[in-house]
């Protein structure tokens, strides 16, 4: 997908061989049971490459959904287990926040942004988002639940590697203020978290487009305090695998 050619030039430049994944969002709110034959292609394609450490980064409330399946995986599949001492850090770009009950303006705001999208093609999207209004009142009630109805996911993932969350008080479509109360409740049960706030002049997943400098500073900077020797990425394998939902 175009959105990670320049993520998968940035990883490339650092080292890593890259796995990458742009999900249909109507594969995401329609069918969630998809959920696990993805997750289990993906890290079949991470295992393929043999990687000595990879890396997981997830961008938006529709990628988080695909991480959970693959962090389940992970865990429930004996197949993936050896996979489970390779991942050495997570990084998380403009997420979680609530999935909102009425989401189509938020989405209509975002497809503006896009500006090689056709009129058709943001008519459609806008007609889907607010069939997905629809849905998430019959199937996903809001129960006041600020990380959405994939909630007992994000809340009961392992705490067992460090985690940069990447998000920006300009973003239209997700709360940084409910990103920021996930960091507190993950780093209160454990988890090692570092985070960074690009300001109110950047949009929803385009940190990297608008901050590339200061973008690429942060990715190093975590990666090394991870323990990820990128001086020495020439010798070794790494991993990248990056999971967005696409619009």
């Amino acid at each position: 997908a175009r959105h990670l050619r320049k993520y998968r030039r940035l990883y490339q430049k650092l080292g890593f061989v890259n796995v990458s994944r742009a999900t249909p969002l109507t594969d995401l709110e329609l069918n969630p049971g998809n959920g696990a034959p993805l997750a289990s292609e993906l890290l079949r394609k991470v295992q393929l490459n043999d990687p000595q450490h990879f890396v997981i980064h997830v961008f938006s409330n529709g990628g988080a959904f695909v991480f959970c399946a693959v962090r389940m995986a992970m865990e429930r599949e004996p197949q993936f287990h050896d996979l489970k001492s390779k991942l050495c850090c997570l990084v998380m770009d403009s997420l979680p926040s609530r999935v909102p009950r009425v989401i189509w303006a938020p989405y209509l705001a975002f497809l503006m942004q896009e500006k090689d999208d056709s009129w058709y093609q943001s008519m459609k999207l806008m007609l889907w988002s607010v069939y997905f209004s629809g849905i998430s009142l019959l199937k996903y009630p809001w129960e006041g639940d600020p990380m959405g109805w994939y909630s007992p996911l994000m809340r009961s993932l392992p705490t067992d590697v460090p985690e940069l969350y990447l998000y920006s008080e300009g973003d239209k479509l997700v709360s940084y203020v409910e990103i920021q109360e996930f960091i507190l409740f993950r780093k209160q049960n454990g988890a090692q978290c570092r985070e960074y706030n690009f300001g109110k002049d950047s949009p929803h997943v385009n940190h990297f487009g608008i901050f590339p400098a200061m973008y690429e500073t942060q990715l190093r900077t975590f990666l090394t305090s991870a323990g990820v020797d990128l001086s020495a990425n020439k010798e070794e394998s790494l991993g990248s695998l990056r999971l967005r939902s696409k619009l």
